[in-house]
């Protein structure tokens, strides 16, 4: 009788071991295979307009990257014609931190963690996100005046970008003599207008040439050439006047801004030109 209650106490602690065992080699292996999946990149690009995306969501400011029952740790999406404030992953296992890396004509969103469920990704930015199909002109302000925003910018070339961190919110990245920036605008009351640029330029970058120039079809109408200014960083932004310019009728133009010669490493970093209406 003792015999048999000794030897049914190893067949349980036997298959206690067993069960123990096994329970740790899945735990691993889902493990392991939820760390593959989360390696897995979730490929937006091929949106043309945010409202024909099925796993996109515009409200407001706001906007949603739903992931439906996948499970990934980076994502690319088309580059957003706005300023992004911030965002979050919904639904994550543990905090984490939504890192975006801008590249010249889309941004690749990483999780900081390999192990994450998120449901979806919201992005929050300071006006409306748009997709360049879905922008309109740049109209011209009550007093005349017209605000070309670095989030408006369509940017050409190898490494020219918009930069929508908040604390970059500029065109940058201008190390290619070959690059440029332009936006589209739509003058109503046309004439002279004062010209400020909102510029930044690292320590010993300063002294590079760069030409403005507003469009009127393929010719430039108007062309402005001044000299960029160090300001310390390349975010320590400074606003400058720069020239006037003369705008004589009403239509559509491009602003066009591009390096005539960069001195050093890069041009300079743009968050904002002003083209303000003189009586």
């Amino acid at each position: 009788m003792t015999s048999n209650i000794v030897t049914s106490n190893i067949v349980i602690r036997h298959w206690k071991q067993i069960f123990l065992v096994t329970a740790i080699v899945t735990f691993i292996a889902a493990a392991s295979q939820r760390t593959v999946l989360a390696e897995e990149t979730l490929d937006l690009r091929s949106a043309r307009s945010i409202d024909s995306a099925p796993q996109l969501e515009r409200e407001g400011n706001r906007l949603k990257i739903f992931l439906k029952d996948d499970v990934h740790a980076s994502m690319l999406l088309p580059r957003i014609f706005a300023s992004l404030r911030g965002g979050k992953a919904v639904g994550v296992e543990s905090s984490t931190e939504l890192v975006v890396q801008p590249e010249t004509d889309h941004w690749v969103i990483r999780w900081d963690s390999t192990l994450v469920t998120a449901r979806n990704i919201e992005l929050l930015f300071d006006t409306p996100p748009q997709l360049e199909s879905e922008t309109d002109p740049i109209g011209q302000l009550g007093d005349g005046r017209l605000n070309l925003h670095a989030y408006q910018a369509k940017t050409t070339g190898e490494k020219l970008r918009f930069e929508p961190q908040a604390h970059k919110n500029t065109v940058g990245y201008w190390v290619n003599a070959k690059d440029f920036a332009t936006w589209s605008i739509q003058v109503e009351r046309p004439g002279k207008f004062n010209v400020g640029i909102l510029q930044g330029c690292g320590a010993g970058q300063g002294g590079s040439e760069a030409v403005l120039s507003v469009h009127d079809g393929d010719r430039p109408s108007v062309q402005l050439e001044f000299t960029v200014e160090e300001t310390g960083h390349f975010q320590n932004f400074i606003w400058r006047t720069i020239g006037v310019i003369e705008i004589p009728s009403d239509g559509q133009y491009t602003v066009q801004l591009r390096p005539k010669k960069i001195k050093q490493a890069a041009l300079m970093d743009v968050r904002q030109i002003q083209l303000v209406r003189l009586p």
